[in-house]
């Protein structure tokens, strides 16, 4: 094939994947935005890199208030992929960007994770708005919520749920506690097993006795990486369960 008959085949095939609009008119092929009228975003399916070929698409000009948190090119994390979209962002995740702590994110987000009060986490929404339903957390901040949704409005990390009644968050480490108790981070209800972080304050609850616990074999990883036999053996051992 002639050099000349080459250079004609590249942008041929590009256009070809393109292909044609309802109207039968030929889409707009593209790199970056910049190649495309300032309503209209470069859609690659990919961030930006020169070499992705997209189509210029119109940018949205309304977005729902569905909350469905996405990390953009530009490391940003946006309430929606329409969100981003609207403002000329292409998506480099599906779910919030990495953040260290709340700095890294918007005062309308959180720096969200389940497993430590003060590791990494991703960017999340804060709620805007909460169920009544009253079933008690304790905040890595100290306070104690009516329940995880509230906790997060207030763009704080939970450290452990499903208190028990009368139960407060008044412990960050077994010394906390009497030497019969440990500080644990959650519970095992009839829905499934509920816990908080592995870090972070808790509430102070009898240790099992270890001779009494149930011989049934659910392996979980405990807060000091071993793994035990169950939740029991874990809480006799006055070890929180990780999440």
């Amino acid at each position: 094939m002639s050099v000349s008959r080459q250079l004609l085949v590249v942008p041929y095939l590009a256009l070809s994947l393109l292909g044609c609009g309802d109207d039968n008119s030929l889409r707009s092929a593209c790199n970056f935005n910049s190649d495309c009228a300032a309503t209209e975003l470069c859609a690659t399916g990919a961030c930006p890199d020169g070499v992705s070929v997209g189509e210029c698409v119109e940018r949205p000009t309304e977005c729902g208030d569905t909350v469905s948190d996405v990390c953009g090119c530009d490391g940003v994390t946006y309430q929606s992929a329409c969100f981003a979209s609207q403002a000329g962002i292409r998506l480099s995740l599906p779910i919030g960007c990495f953040c260290a702590d709340d700095s890294t994110c918007t005062d309308q987000q959180l720096c969200f994770s389940t497993t430590s009060c003060g590791g990494s986490g991703n960017c999340q929404t804060r709620p805007l708005e909460c169920p009544d339903t009253v079933n008690p957390v304790c905040g890595c901040d100290g306070q104690q919520y009516d329940n995880s949704c509230l906790a997060e409005q207030a763009g704080v990390r939970v450290s452990a749920a499903q208190l028990p009644e009368g139960a407060s968050c008044d412990c960050n480490t077994n010394e906390d506690c009497a030497p019969t108790d440990f500080c644990n981070n959650g519970r095992t209800t009839s829905g499934g097993t509920v816990t908080g972080s592995c870090d972070g304050p808790g509430f102070c609850e009898t240790r099992p006795i270890e001779a009494e616990c149930p011989p049934d074999e659910v392996l979980v990883d405990g807060c000091d990486n071993v793994e035990y036999t169950n939740f029991c053996f874990a809480n006799a051992a006055g070890v929180r369960v990780a999440p």
